[in-house]
């Protein structure tokens, strides 16, 4: 008999005035487990993280969470079963100190247990502890990141939402913070770790989903979908003959392509100069440094070599 899921969601639909955002997502995740949630800007991930702890209204489809439907329920009530979401940005009250930070996260779950959940917190993240007197707008963005994760440990999780954790930290904090994540799930609390950064992300996960305008592309073992050949190249897809998604993975483009660098599956033959056309206007438009001096056709020669093993 299969291990019941901590978190079931089947055909979730949810969004943002008369526009579906998220269009029928199925996912489990299962006690114990790390699972990653990839894709790049626009698909849906951080109003699935919504949705899931209630700030944002399903419109259709189930949510249940340790054997209970929350997909009705209001955020507090979503916070005192267990699901804690640690959303992006951090967050933190910048005047406050990193215990009174700390402290506000047991308002509704784990009041009782406050300073043995402390200690905790202090044990995982020791600089915490160093620190815990000093006003948290002081701390450095890897710190204040400990905080946000700290805060959300705070509530007694059983599993923890963690939104874009290793956003604007250098790649030695990064490896820090990942190893941290493990460590907090070795102690018994899933994951649903959010990332762009889709290889280190893989590497720390159990399973892997990855999102594509709205819907579930794919959800499967985590090393699985690491050691797909097609992760070693740039993607592109064609959604109604538009470039809906471009990502990159470990290539020499990688610094073109800036936030759009999560690695995601080919469902059809890209036209490489529509892909180069809606690269060069993102470059024109957010980042005109970065436009190669060949522009147009020296992003269509690039792209070309890069897809070149699955044309």
């Amino acid at each position: 008999m299969g291990v019941e899921p901590l978190l079931s969601v089947h055909g979730l639909f949810a969004g943002y005035g008369e526009a579906d955002v998220l269009r029928g997502i199925d996912l489990s995740v299962n006690p114990g487990e790390i699972v990653a949630v990839l894709g790049s800007n626009g698909v849906g991930k951080s109003t699935l993280n919504r949705a899931l702890s209630g700030v944002v209204r399903a419109r259709a489809g189930s949510i249940r969470f340790d054997g209970e439907a929350i997909e009705r329920a209001k955020p507090a009530e979503i916070v005192g079963c267990g699901l804690i979401h640690v959303p992006e940005g951090r967050r933190i009250f910048p005047n406050l100190s990193v215990r009174e930070n700390l402290d506000l996260g047991s308002y509704r779950r784990g009041g009782q247990r406050r300073a043995d959940n402390r200690e905790r917190v202090f044990a995982t993240f020791p600089r915490l502890f160093e620190r815990q007197s000093q006003a948290a707008g002081t701390l450095s963005g890897g710190e204040q990141q400990m905080l946000a994760i700290g805060r959300g440990m705070m509530a007694e999780p059983k599993l923890i939402i963690l939104d874009e954790p290793s956003l604007g930290l250098s790649p030695i904090l990064v490896e820090e913070l990942f190893g941290l994540i493990k460590r907090i799930n070795s102690g018994g609390v899933s994951v649903l770790l959010v990332e762009q950064n889709a290889k280190r992300a893989l590497e720390s996960s159990d399973d892997g989903i990855v999102l594509e305008l709205g819907r579930m592309r794919i959800q499967d073992r985590a090393d699985k979908i690491l050691a797909d050949p097609r992760m070693l190249h740039a993607k592109a897809v064609l959604v109604d003959d538009e470039v809906a998604v471009l990502g990159s993975a470990n290539v020499d483009m990688r610094s073109l392509l800036l936030n759009y660098e999560v690695a995601l599956f080919v469902t059809s033959a890209p036209e490489l100069h529509a892909v180069a056309r809606w690269m060069e206007g993102i470059m024109h438009t957010a980042h005109p440094r970065h436009l190669p001096n060949g522009g147009l056709a020296e992003l269509s020669e690039g792209l070309a070599r890069l897809l070149a093993p699955q044309l």
